[in-house]
């Protein structure tokens, strides 16, 4: 007999027809379905000792029900001291509320909104400030919404400031529906002030709308084929483009 993930099967019998039940489908067929189910854990203990990582596998091999991969760079980046097969470090993530480019099936359409969230004050300033100071933290990804909407790099920046100033050696990561050699250069409908300053405090930026159509589960750090990871500080450097994957 073929083997089935657990989880498959329970989504099978149990989640389908409850979900049938509950929305009132004619046929299984109008039920969503899942493409892909992805379970992490943060390992942050792991810098000091390696064994945990195999042990964090373990578990969440029982959990899923199918062996657990460890998640390792596939190749050498050495501007974030990244070597091939080495695992990647843990992450502080700000989602920043409010974007303009509507990205159909978008994975947060309710961080479109401006007002979405919780204030960034001073207070949340500080938290994200300590919780990148352990050295297990590799950096900070700025996430949305879209930390290149005008009103947003107005509010990030005096941030980012802080972060290289307080935070030094951690990268940082952000991601953008906006195009950077067209929407963020001088006369880009997303150039501001701030934009050039904000962009030299960022070591990789992924940029581009999500395009379902292009969507491929396989890609690295991004979700559709026209997206972009680029090499930010390169190309504040030097003016050229270079994607990293």
């Amino acid at each position: 007999m073929a083997y089935v993930p657990t989880l498959k099967k329970m989504y099978k019998e149990q989640v389908v027809p409850a979900l049938v039940k509950q929305f009132g489908y004619s046929s299984v067929m109008q039920v969503p379905v899942l493409e892909k189910i992805v379970i992490n854990q943060g390992m942050g203990q792991a810098v000091a000792d390696k064994k945990l990582i195999d042990v964090a596998q373990a578990e969440l091999t029982q959990i899923a029900g199918q062996k657990a991969v460890q998640t390792k760079s596939r190749k050498d980046i050495s501007n974030f001291k990244l070597r091939k097969g080495m695992p990647i470090g843990v992450r502080v993530t700000l989602f920043v509320s409010g974007c303009r480019n509507h990205c159909k099936d978008c994975f947060q359409p309710e961080t479109w909104a401006f007002e979405y969230g919780n204030p960034f004050t001073g207070e949340v300033e500080d938290e994200i400030i300590a919780s990148l100071k352990p050295d297990y933290i590799r950096g900070l990804t700025l996430l949305g919404g879209d930390p290149f909407e005008p009103e947003n790099q107005k509010a990030l920046l005096p941030f980012m400031r802080r972060v290289k100033a307080e935070c030094p050696g951690k990268d940082v990561w952000a991601y953008t529906g906006y195009v950077l050699d067209r929407d963020l250069v001088p006369g880009g409908k997303c150039c501001t002030a701030d934009t050039a300053e904000l962009l030299h405090m960022i070591d990789v930026l992924v940029d581009g709308p999500f395009v379902t159509e292009l969507h491929d589960i396989s890609l690295l750090f991004k979700g559709s084929s026209n997206q972009r990871v680029i090499d930010c500080a390169e190309y504040c450097r030097s003016g050229e483009i270079r994607e990293l994957m």
